[in-house]
């Protein structure tokens, strides 16, 4: 996830012809990251993969 992943510390929402920043890290103590997703279910799978064939050599 962090090789692929995009650090971001909030984003922008326009409203009414105003520009709004909510700020993640200031709200929630850590920034977000912003993940492909098509490389989200790769990743999610892989592990699952691994865990299968683990059992099934067990």
């Amino acid at each position: 996830m962090y090789r692929d992943g995009f650090v971001h510390d909030g984003t922008q929402i326009a409203v009414e012809g105003q520009m709004f920043h909510i700020d993640f890290k200031a709200l929630t103590g850590t920034p977000v990251i912003v993940y492909c997703q098509t490389a989200m279910p790769r990743d999610l799978y892989a592990p699952a993969k691994a865990r299968a064939r683990e059992r099934s050599l067990s």
